[in-house]
């Protein structure tokens, strides 16, 4: 829900922690996590992570 108030409803921070009654501090971790968890989803299965080196 965080990543839709701020990315398709154009909600700062602030006015997500306004609107759900959650600390800026909060939704700044929900952004974090929604976007890593997005990002997890998204990666191709294909492709294989570069070994260190």
């Amino acid at each position: 829900r965080t990543l839709t108030l701020h990315y398709l409803c154009d909600l700062t921070v602030e006015q997500i922690a306004g609107e759900t009654g959650l600390s800026t501090s909060t939704i700044k971790t929900h952004l974090v996590r929604g976007r890593a968890a997005l990002a997890h989803r998204l990666r191709d299965p294909r492709i294989e992570e570069a070994p260190d080196v």
